[in-house]
This record gives C-alpha cells, structure tokens and sequence, in this order.
C-alpha cells in the first residue's frame, strides 16, 4: 500500500498549505468571531501535521495490507484493502477503519482511456501494466445545520455542514517507477561510542 496526496499520483508533493504561526490571544471581553476559531484549529493542526512531516516522514503507519479478494471469479477486479494507518507527505493522519473493497479496474480502465487520448469513444489498451495501490487524505463536510447568517444566502433558509470529517479514498499509480534496493544489503550497526582523551590505544575487554 503506498499513499498519494489529493493531488495527480503521477506528480510530485504539492505545497500543503501556509502555516498558522500566530496563536490566538485570549482576554475577558474579547469579541470572538469566526476567524479567531478556524485559526485556532489550524495552529495545532499545523504542529501536528509539521510534527508528522518533518520528524517522522509519510507512508504507511501499521496495517493497510493489500490481499486478494476471496471470490476467484472477483480477483481480475476487486482487492480487500485490511484496516490500518498511514501518513501522507503533508503530515496529515489516515485512519482506515474497517475492510475495504476496491474496484482498481475501473480506476485503471478511465486512467488508459486518458492516457489514450480521453473521451467516450477512448478504449484501454491491451498492454501489460504494473499499478500500485494508494490511499490519499479527503475531508467531507458533513451533518448540515440551519445557518443564522450566510454571507452568499440571500434568505434564512441557508444550511452549512457542523462537522468536517477526515477521510480517505484510494486511487492507482500507473507503471510506478521501479524501486531501487541496495544489491549488497549493507547495514552499519551503531552499539556504542568510547571516548578516552589523549589516547593512543585502546583494549575492549569483552566481559
């Protein structure tokens, strides 16, 4: 399972956004509007995510297993997709909560129609392909509530979603580029630093 961003797989990362560097100031009296909460939320939100980014890299956390559907006939198109967590390259978390059953097919399918020039009439051609899974961060306003005031409403009858809920859908990489591993398999193991000042020899006594 690899991860792709909200943006084309076949790109690099795109910029994630400004940072919120200012931190609200909090007083008795102070007239609270709307800008004052969403900077709020993204101040910690953006530590979070630099914090994920920058000191722990993206990819996949735990689980996120890819395996073969269990119905023969369903395996030319279908993959099960087992629950797990993954980081994308902006820091953001992905929870997979439960089994997913993914239709790669149809997703490799309209990606030859494009690469095949687009269009209703487009057909997939007959090549051998790798594909590679992957699973991008999407949020979906969601529980729409009656707004008092709606700046583009011209009415009362205006609804806005309460809640923002962060989710996730998996997309394909088309012919990824191969993955280049180290022939040899060199590992240096670090256990441990002697520091003796001025020395010129020094005995390791195994016991």
């Amino acid at each position: 399972m690899a991860h792709c961003k909200e943006h084309n797989p076949h790109s690099a990362c795109t910029e994630c956004g400004i940072p919120q560097l200012a931190r609200n100031n909090f007083f008795t009296g102070k007239l609270l509007v709307e800008r004052d909460f969403t900077d709020e939320q993204r101040y910690f939100m953006g530590k979070d995510h630099r914090h994920n980014q920058q000191l722990h890299g993206w990819g996949t956390v735990c689980g996120l297993k890819v395996k073969q559907h269990p119905n023969e006939a369903c395996q030319s198109q279908y993959v099960i997709i087992e629950p797990g967590t993954a980081i994308d390259c902006c820091g953001r978390e992905i929870v997979v909560q439960r089994e997913e059953y993914f239709d790669f097919r149809a997703v490799v399918e309209e990606l030859l129609k494009e690469l095949n020039g687009g269009g209703e009439d487009a057909e997939p051609d007959d090549e051998a392909h790798t594909i590679q899974i992957c699973v991008k961060y999407k949020e979906c306003p969601t529980e729409e509530v009656p707004a008092l005031f709606d700046e583009c409403g011209c009415d009362d009858t205006a609804c806005l979603p309460n809640r923002v809920l962060e989710g996730y859908s998996f997309d394909v990489i088309l012919d990824p580029p191969p993955v280049v591993k180290d022939p040899i398999g060199v590992r240096l193991e670090w256990v441990g630093t002697i520091t003796v000042a001025q020395a010129t020899r020094v005995a390791l006594d195994d016991d």
